[in-house]
């Protein structure tokens, strides 16, 4: 159903309070809602390969070119002169056609290689009201897989469950946790240190995707409308809205609904596909985004990122 009238953006105060339900991990490596996620340093990938051997200099009888390049290349930005410089090892056969380059492995933060890039992930989490034929499933196991979601203590995903803003933030975060920082984290006054979503909420609003009321206030419990989820990624992900903003929402019924300081964002939302919007089916823009809704929203975004692969 329909939340009537229209949802301002988070500089107007809205008094829409919902209790906030926490969430534990169910696998290890992954942040709950409820937990205060630590900010984690993105890897760095770098190349393991530079175009500085020297060329080919002979050829066998057969016309295949022979071994004259270096054994070990530098990855780009090692000193060649560093004893400590990582080397990746090439067998070039003189009579072969192909080279034998090794996977090339992610480091950590401290130098230490991690699991190669195309490592399985591991199966998703399985939840007991998330049968197989759910249309969100497919996001929903892409992001568990992933560590960036997780569900109840009871083994349940809710995925109807209105999410709050505190809940949103959180996943943010975790979602997003390798990107800079755009801007400092404000103190609220409603959310105090020792809350499960300081950390989570601080994090959201810092990566440039959430912001909070005036008075200094965040209002964490209150639920999140599906047009703030909209606009919450567009401005996080830096999306220019399209050329006619209303050309893109000209199709859906209820476009009217959309407040005026969202419409170029929920037009950026629909032309990225951010958000799965059929010509002639209704935004829901005030409405309360559920569980399910978010999780498709945010599988979206990594997939215009290109960090994982669209879902058939």
């Amino acid at each position: 159903s329909m939340i009537g009238g229209t949802v301002e953006p988070p500089a107007v105060t809205s008094t829409e309070s919902s209790g906030a339900t926490s969430e534990s991990p169910s696998r290890a490596g992954a942040s709950p809602d409820n937990a205060d996620p630590e900010p984690r340093l993105g890897s760095q990938l770098y190349d393991t390969l530079q175009d500085s051997a020297s060329p080919p200099s002979d050829t066998d009888n057969n016309g295949q070119v022979g071994s004259t390049f270096p054994s070990l290349v530098p990855r780009r930005g090692d000193d060649p002169d560093n004893d400590a410089t990582q080397r990746v090892e090439v067998d070039i056969p003189a009579s072969g056609d192909s080279i034998n380059v090794p996977q090339p492995q992610i480091p950590d933060s401290d130098g230490t290689a991690t699991a190669p890039l195309n490592t399985p992930l591991p199966k998703p989490l399985a939840f007991s009201d998330l049968p197989a034929d759910h249309w969100a499933k497919p996001y929903i196991d892409g992001l568990t897989a992933r560590g960036i979601l997780s569900g109840f203590p009871d083994g349940t995903f809710n995925p109807d469950q209105p999410m709050t803003r505190a809940q949103f933030a959180a996943q943010l975060a975790q979602a997003f946790d390798q990107m800079p920082a755009q801007r400092s984290p404000s103190d609220f006054q409603d959310l105090g240190a020792d809350s499960w979503a300081y950390n989570g909420v601080n994090q959201a609003v810092a990566l440039g995707f959430m912001e909070g009321y005036p008075d200094s206030v965040f209002q964490p419990d209150q639920t999140v409308p599906r047009v703030q989820v909209m606009a919450a990624l567009v401005a996080g992900l830096n999306i220019q809205p399209p050329g006619d903003v209303n050309t893109v929402l000209q199709n859906h019924p209820d476009q009217g609904e959309i407040p005026t300081w969202a419409r170029d964002k929920a037009a950026a939302a629909i032309s990225t596909q951010l958000i799965a919007a059929e010509n002639n089916a209704p935004l829901a823009p005030n409405r309360s985004a559920t569980r399910a809704e978010v999780a498709a929203m945010l599988y979206q975004s990594l997939v215009y990122l290109g960090e994982v692969p669209p879902v058939p």
